[in-house]
């Protein structure tokens, strides 16, 4: 999945949307060996169940159990800039 977010004054948005391979496209999935292609008319589903706390001991069992079953790869991801307009 995509987790993508609009934080302009008057657009705030955050959206969760579908994705075959990694943010950073195919041939980076292609080269990790995770490139799922999916031929015509073939489907996945799959099923996120989606729940929030304000609950600060929570909030960092949860952050535990993700960590434990997908730790993050930083390097993984692109540098963030807060250069919003590049």
């Amino acid at each position: 999945m995509f987790e993508w977010q609009n934080f302009q004054e008057g657009q705030y948005a955050i959206a969760i949307e579908p994705s075959t391979n990694h943010v950073l496209g195919k041939p980076f999935a292609k080269q990790r060996d995770e490139l799922i292609w999916l031929e015509h008319g073939e489907q996945r589903s799959y099923a996120t169940p989606v729940s929030g706390s304000s609950n600060n001991d929570e909030i960092a069992a949860a952050e535990a159990r993700i960590a434990a079953i997908c730790p993050v790869k930083v390097d993984d991801y692109p540098t963030i800039t807060d250069r919003w307009n590049d």
